[in-house]
């Protein structure tokens, strides 16, 4: 993993069944195969829904997180993937704020998404859904390690 320019190495626990692994304890913040934290990535996409382009987005995340190589590409793919989970991520929003985080209007205090003139009709009605729910990202990145997690224990499958 790769955090404020250096190399981190994440020593991960691993299960044995007769001296055979068959399983690996993660820390939340971490996914296989993934370069970077899960909320580096997340935190890349609200910047992008709340109007920043992604070339943009993505030096800002990497200006913030210490991530040298971030890429707008790696926003757009992962966009497409979000989009696809915002039903599933909907529900995992705290029980006092659902009825709001399922609702496209915009929270008080949270920025209003910005609508690209190309996107499918179907990224266009998940982008207020998903910047309600990743908006915390702007004010705690734990945020997004604690989402990623609970995707992970409620749907028994990786976030990203």
């Amino acid at each position: 993993m790769v955090l404020h320019y250096r190399d981190i190495m994440v020593e991960c626990p691993v299960q044995l069944d007769s001296k055979k692994p068959v399983g690996i304890v993660l820390p939340a913040f971490k996914l296989p195969y993934r370069r970077y934290p899960v909320f580096v990535y997340l935190y890349a996409i609200a910047l992008y829904l709340s109007g920043k382009s992604m070339r943009t987005a993505a030096r800002e995340t990497a200006e913030k997180f210490g991530v040298p190589k971030f890429s707008h590409s790696t926003i757009s793919r992962t966009l497409n993937a979000l989009t696809l989970k915002i039903d599933e991520l909907i529900t995992l929003c705290p029980p006092r704020a659902k009825a709001d985080y399922s609702t496209p209007a915009t929270l008080p205090g949270q920025p209003t998404p910005v609508m690209r003139p190309r996107w499918s009709d179907s990224r266009k009605q998940a982008a207020p859904y998903l910047l309600n729910v990743l908006a915390p990202l702007f004010s705690s990145s734990e945020y997004g390690s604690i989402l990623a997690y609970q995707y992970f224990k409620k749907y028994d499958r990786l976030l990203l």
